[in-house]
């Protein structure tokens, strides 16, 4: 079972901290693109000889033999950051996605648990009201959590092609006792960009695990 620790703060801290680390890797790629097109360049194109008598020297000797870069000596140069950049992106952009799931999995788990204690500490009721997503692939949904008296007690809306959904039945909330409200069920969150799915499930005696 995985507890969530993420503060709304701490998880926007951790998104600009892994954008850094993904910004960085582009810079790295590019700075050895580069790196690589001058000694290339530096190498084709710039001759030493040992004339001690030119007007322009250089350790000894002078330049010769300057010329411009063609067409396809560039093109090659582009083509290799291009495949570069094309390794490191889709690898930072499905870390990306994945992170997204498993955070939206994790605020229904700490959602059903804090709607658990308000139940038992305010001795009422909290029910569920969960909001399917929609769409093909689905996307979206929603879930509201409400005491007995209709004060709000955890809310939220899914986007970024988040699947909220459930295959035996959504729960109904707590009892004051901590027991499960009518029918007990499960969430499954998914996304059509990831194989990975996570399922919030509330048992009969009361629990919340997240799977």
């Amino acid at each position: 079972m995985l507890t969530p620790f993420f503060t709304d703060k701490l998880k926007k801290q951790f998104c600009f901290f892994v954008g850094l680390i993904g910004i960085q890797k582009g810079i790295l790629v590019c700075e050895g693109a580069f790196i690589w097109m001058y000694e290339f360049c530096r190498v084709r194109n710039i001759g030493i000889t040992d004339m001690a008598t030119s007007d322009n020297k250089i350790f000894g000797g002078e330049i010769k033999n300057r010329s411009a870069f063609t067409v396809v000596e560039l093109i090659m140069v582009m083509g290799i950051i291009a495949i570069m950049a094309a390794v490191v992106f889709p690898n930072f952009k499905t870390w990306m996605t994945e992170y997204e799931l498993r955070s939206a999995a994790r605020d229904v788990f700490s959602s059903m648990q804090k709607a658990k204690m308000v139940a038992i500490q305010s001795n009422t009721s909290v029910s569920f009201s969960f909001t399917s997503s929609t769409g093909s692939p689905c996307q979206g949904g929603s879930y509201t959590f409400t005491d007995s008296s209709g004060k709000l007690v955890a809310s939220n809306t899914f986007g970024h092609g988040i699947c909220l959904s459930t295959t035996a039945g959504y729960p109904n909330g707590f009892r004051a006792n901590g027991l499960p409200l009518g029918t007990f069920g499960g969430v499954v969150l998914s996304h059509p960009a990831v194989s990975k799915t996570y399922s919030i499930t509330q048992t009969v005696a009361g629990g919340i695990r997240l799977q």
